[in-house]
């Protein structure tokens, strides 16, 4: 069985309004210089997808390494051709719906321009697994 997910740095997927009203916050902060709260900004705008064959030790290692917590992940019988092509349609579709508001960077993450862009993925995530499974159904 294979999982393909989704995951960002915001924890149970509470999201402020605005990054960047909420770096201006961090900013209070004494310890905050104008680089750290840089690295802060540009850390909180990254997105993960990804596939796996065991989401719950992935999920551990995300936290634990990357700083970023699995959100949602849909399970699937198959091989992994059909995990690659579907984590390759969830990409595709990531990048095609959000443009310039998502850039890929490297094989499986995002930097968003916002947040609305941010939860629109989380949001389409499962729909646009749907429709990547279906497309490998029908090849």
């Amino acid at each position: 069985m294979y999982s393909v997910y989704y995951g960002d740095r915001f924890i149970n997927g509470e999201y402020p309004k605005s990054l960047r009203k909420h770096i201006e916050e961090c900013k209070k902060y004494p310890s905050w210089t104008e680089e750290i709260a840089e690295k802060f900004y540009y850390s909180y705008r990254i997105i993960k997808i990804g596939m796996t064959s065991d989401h719950y030790h992935r999920k551990y290692t995300l936290s634990s390494q990357e700083n970023t917590f699995m959100h949602k992940h849909i399970d699937f019988e198959g091989t992994k051709a059909k995990a690659e092509f579907v984590e390759s349609v969830l990409r595709a579709k990531i990048e095609k719906t959000c443009g310039k508001n998502a850039k890929n960077v490297g094989n499986d993450h995002f930097i968003c321009s916002n947040i609305n862009t941010i939860k629109s993925i989380c949001n389409h995530f499962e729909e646009w697994v749907e429709e990547a499974l279906k497309m490998y159904e029908n090849l």
